[in-house]
């Protein structure tokens, strides 16, 4: 384990990188990874990052004045510098459906989604890891309309990873649910949520009718699983869907285990 580590920091001393949603959860993340993994000239020189707007990103000390370029330079950049690893999380929530509508969400994505695949014709033996979601596999080969009106997020996460998995060589990452640090909006989150309530109100609430199951990864863990594989040929290739779960529990026993930090507040 020790020499497959000190072969991929070799390797990526030497490759151009570019990540897509560079400023969102699991892009904050891979930053760090990478940057743990590299030299600093090495990680200034061949580290690419996207998102939806030119600007500078700062995540600590080490890691500021970070350049985001807009998405809509990948296509150029992906011809110039032929990305070794591509890491694809940008993607609109689904909890900005309410404020710009479904058509438009359906837009904007589905513009996301060409922006990436246009860059990656582009681009010779790149190796391109897309951070797709659990809702995605609710979905068959085919999308349709109905699917698009019921579960847009969903829909759109499996549109995106047919038509990326079709135009490169692809793995695909499913999370189902996440934890760790660079959380957005934690409220939205179950496990944040539920820490919250522990830490700031009288009791945890669970509206829940039914048991309901997660299944979890953190942020960090599974950066660095997947900057693992894609610098691994045999493994890249050997594990095309990836269910990024490594501990699995329902709301109520997670509900119970916070209680007993916080003094055994009521559930």
């Amino acid at each position: 384990r020790f020499i497959l580590i000190i072969n991929i920091c070799r390797v990526m001393e030497e490759v151009k990188i570019a990540i897509t949603g560079a400023s969102g959860w699991v892009g904050k993340n891979l930053i760090v990874s990478l940057h743990k993994k590299m030299s600093k000239k090495a990680f200034r020189k061949n580290i690419f990052l996207y998102g939806s707007k030119n600007k500078e990103l700062r995540l600590n000390t080490n890691l500021s004045n970070l350049r985001i370029r807009n998405l809509s330079e990948f296509y150029k950049d992906a011809l110039k510098n032929n990305f070794h690893n591509i890491y694809h999380c940008a993607f609109i929530v689904r909890e900005h459906i309410p404020r710009i509508g479904i058509n438009k969400y359906i837009e904007l994505n589905r513009n996301i989604t060409n922006a990436v695949l246009e860059g990656i014709k582009q681009t010779k033996s790149s190796r391109l890891t897309v951070f797709s979601s659990g809702a995605a596999s609710f979905h068959k080969k085919v999308v349709l309309k109905k699917d698009l009106e019921l579960d847009p997020y969903g829909a759109l996460k499996r549109e995106e990873e047919i038509k990326l998995s079709d135009n490169a060589n692809t793995q695909i990452i499913r999370i189902y649910a996440l934890t760790g640090k660079y959380i957005r909006n934690p409220n939205s989150f179950a496990i944040s949520n539920l820490l919250l309530q522990a830490k700031y109100e009288s009791k945890i609430n669970l509206t829940a009718n039914r048991s309901i199951k997660r299944g979890y990864i953190n942020a960090k863990d599974l950066c660095n699983l997947s900057i693992l594989i894609s610098n691994n040929k045999k493994l890249f290739n050997k594990i095309r869907y990836l269910n990024a779960v490594s501990d699995e529990i329902t709301l109520l026993e997670l509900a119970k285990l916070i209680s007993k930090k916080f003094d055994n507040k009521e559930i």
